[in-house]
């Protein structure tokens, strides 16, 4: 199933926000 609209950009903005997470707890 594709997602369009909404969707995709919720899941790119968890996607990137969850990626931003990691990145400042590896730096601690």
């Amino acid at each position: 199933t594709e997602v369009k609209g909404d969707n995709a950009e919720l899941a790119r903005g968890m996607a990137a926000y969850y990626a931003e997470q990691a990145r400042m707890a590896r730096k601690k």
